[in-house]
């Protein structure tokens, strides 16, 4: 093998994704002998993207294990299109070679190995055109451990200066040469499994910034090959709606690394059949139009869908007089139902790439409170050390898991959950790590706090402000509150009985003054006004319920 290829990583505003994939990275023996190149794209003009690439920011000056690190901070919000061109036009004035990746992608343990040997065979073959890691899954035994298709992927991938300078990035000229020969459509659409040529379309109108479809449709129409690994060697963990390109409705989801060994050898540049027909089935299965998604679905589907979506909706009645008469209507937060719900979700989440838990809900979607970790994030490197961290009502630590590669980069941080009992005799015994307590009451913290959360939990609290009062008289730094539910036009706060499918339980509703005075009476004052980040459209009274987010601080 001769030198090793740089290793180009793309990133935006995808903390967790992006410490994932550099860990997995990392994993690779040849990671330590490699060059790391880092393209870190611009924030919107929103305060929560800025947040989002700030903490991103923060992990890739932090990350450490290669041979050497360069990082190209762009100044403003370059969009995927422009990052990516842009950032290998760059590269390839330098380097003849490159290994390419973006901030959703897992790695394999051998796939430099792997990258670096295939670049080293066919970098005298000018008809490929560049090599693919990944490969959707299959059950077919038939097919070679490599094996050629037309055109080109861009899921962990790898090319040469010499494929690069040669690609079309001019969509009304591909366009143009489709229209010459149509016929040549139906391949391109890998047998018409998949749209690519309406990708194309679009990208011509600016509809989408696909730099990908580009690049294949270029290398396509030169009649350009790439090579495949049957066996994937990356897998994508993109689909949780935080990207530009979300599939998480598709069979992309919960793909497996299987760290199979591969012959790796020079063999007959020709296209695979069985590999084209393995992708075209693929894309077939999860890509129908959707006019025809309703007739494949049975009515008893339908009928489930329709139960499974009736049981994530929130409502409210009330007003009740007292917690007590709430309680007594009520099932409660006690129920062993809701406490095994939480469990087996934060296990699945803790375990799985690919989920995230919420209110005993296991969800594709992204949860993690950013404006938690970056808040976190802010105290570590004004404090130059770990912190004492309370998570008040923090559940069974789904957050923490989900946190826990990236506040620990630099320093060991400790991380108490405040909970129930029954949570806590669950945590402790199934769940506790060195750094993560389960705790029933905020006496057993014996070290200084530093930051305070409580997400979304006053609410469900029989005396809030009793619990507030012990909170402030502890004194920690910074006072974090989330998902505080506030009704504009209310003169007290009042108490309602919130239901979700067969759970129920009491929940307080405050006013815009219910925490305002409580904070200033013990020196404590308003830092910041949060905009949340997820939203909840929930009525009480005809009036939207608003979900406020505040953050504290001693005076």
């Amino acid at each position: 093998m001769r030198s090793l290829a740089p290793i180009i990583l793309f990133l935006y505003n995808r903390p967790y994704q992006t410490i994932k994939t550099l860990n997995f990275l990392k994993k690779n023996l040849l990671s330590s002998k490699s060059d790391l190149i880092i393209f870190s794209d611009g924030s919107k003009q929103n305060e929560l993207d800025k947040k989002k690439v700030e903490i991103v920011r923060i992990i890739i000056k932090n990350f450490t294990g290669f041979k050497s690190k360069k990082i190209y901070f762009r100044k403003k919000n370059l969009g995927l299109f422009k990052n990516i061109i842009g950032g290998l036009d760059t590269v390839f004035k330098k380097y003849d070679k490159a290994i390419i990746l973006e901030d959703d992608l897992l790695v394999e343990k051998n796939f430099l190995k792997y990258m670096n040997q295939a670049l080293s065979i066919y970098s005298g073959d000018s008809n490929v055109a560049c090599i693919s890691g990944w490969f959707c899954g299959h059950n077919n035994r038939n097919i070679n451990d490599t094996f050629f298709l037309k055109g080109s992927d861009i899921w962990g991938w790898a090319t040469w200066r010499r494929s690069w300078k040669d690609f079309n990035r001019n969509p009304k000229s591909l366009l143009k040469e489709f229209k010459k020969k149509p016929e040549l459509i139906k391949k391109f659409n890998l047998n018409n499994s998949y749209d690519y040529y309406g990708l194309l379309k679009k990208r011509e109108k600016n509809i989408n910034q696909s730099w990908g479809i580009l690049w294949n449709a270029s290398n396509f129409l030169k009649e350009k090959f790439y090579l495949n690994f049957s066996n994937s060697l990356c897998i994508n963990i993109g689909q949780d709606q935080s990207g530009s390109h979300d599939m998480s409705k598709i069979g992309y989801f919960n793909q497996k690394l299987l760290h199979k060994k591969i012959n790796l050898k020079k063999q007959e540049i020709k296209e695979s059949l069985i590999g084209e027909k393995i992708k075209s089935d693929f894309f077939r299965k999860n890509f129908q139009l959707e006019k025809n998604i309703f007739k494949r679905i049975n009515p008893f589907k339908r009928i489930y869908n329709k139960l499974v979506y009736r049981n994530k909706i929130i409502t409210y009645s009330g007003e009740f007089k007292n917690w007590k008469e709430a309680k007594k209507k009520s099932k409660g937060y006690n129920s062993k139902k809701i406490l095994m719900n939480v469990f087996n979700a934060t296990l699945k989440a803790k375990n799985n790439l690919y989920y995230f838990e919420r209110d005993g809900s296991l969800l594709s979607r992204n949860t993690i409170s950013h404006n938690q970790l970056h808040l976190i994030l802010e105290l570590i490197n004004k404090k130059k050390r770990g912190l004492n961290i309370v998570d008040y009502g923090g559940s069974l630590g789904s957050m923490y898991f989900k946190f826990k590669d990236i506040i620990n980069q630099k320093y060991r941080n400790i991380w108490n959950i405040v909970e129930q009992k029954s949570f806590v005799n669950i945590g402790s015994k199934k769940l506790k790590e060195k750094n993560l307590n389960f705790l029933e009451t905020l006496n057993s913290i014996k070290k200084k706090i530093d930051i305070v959360m409580i997400n979304g939990t006053l609410q469900y609290l029989e005396n809030p402000d009793k619990v507030l009062k012990k909170i402030l008289k502890l004194k920690p730094e910074i006072i974090l509150i989330e998902k505080l539910p506030i009704l504009n036009k209310q003169t007290k706060s009042e108490i309602y009985i919130q239901k979700r499918g067969e759970n129920s339980y009491p929940s307080w509703i405050f006013t815009k003054s219910f925490i305002k005075l409580l904070f200033k009476k013990n020196n404590f004052i308003l830092d910041q006004i949060l905009t949340p980040e997820f939203e909840h459209n929930l009525h009480v009274k005809s009036e939207k319920i608003n979900f406020s987010d505040f953050v504290y601080k001693k005076n």
